[in-house]
């Protein structure tokens, strides 16, 4: 009796298993086709190092090409939702087209960054709570908003 039990739950295991893998949206919904990684702000010069390792760290699963889905990201329910947060994500911002985006429109970003880190709505609660790496320290805060000072300032020149 047990070791039909057992079957039959791992049938359903099994079954929901494959349902997930074959009705998940694939990662690539999310990716442009014609996405350049040079286009990227991981590939610009001009953002410091680390800067763009804490905007690795929080910021580009949801607003960038570059997402990188956990195991949990395939099952069903939680990929579609998923993929509706990350399309919404990179509505907002797609820090994988940095090298496009004007030098006021680059300031405007880091400004906005700041706003929201400041006001600690990005990253969301939601993502903290399974990604506490992307938790931001005072000292990460001052890093973005130093270099937000930096963007503005090349702004400036390059308007004059």
């Amino acid at each position: 009796m047990v070791a039909k039990l057992y079957l039959s739950l791992g049938i359903v295991i099994l079954s929901w298993g494959l349902v997930s893998y074959f009705t998940s949206p694939k990662l690539s919904n999310y990716k442009s086709d014609h996405f350049n990684v040079e286009l990227s702000i991981l590939s610009d010069r001009n953002t410091p190092d680390d800067v763009k390792q804490i905007l690795r760290r929080a910021c580009m699963d949801c607003h960038s090409y570059e997402t990188r889905l956990p195991w949990y990201g395939y099952v069903f329910p939680v990929n579609y939702y998923l993929k509706d947060h990350i399309q919404d994500g990179l509505e907002d911002l797609n820090l994988s087209e940095w090298k496009n985006f004007s030098h006021k429109k680059k300031a405007t970003i880091a400004y906005n960054i700041t706003e929201e880190l400041e006001a600690k709505t990005m990253p969301p609660k939601s993502y903290l709570f399974l990604h506490s790496d992307a938790e931001i320290s005072q000292k990460d805060f001052e890093t973005i908003e130093d270099w937000y000072f930096t963007l503005e300032k090349i702004y400036e020149k390059s308007y004059k």
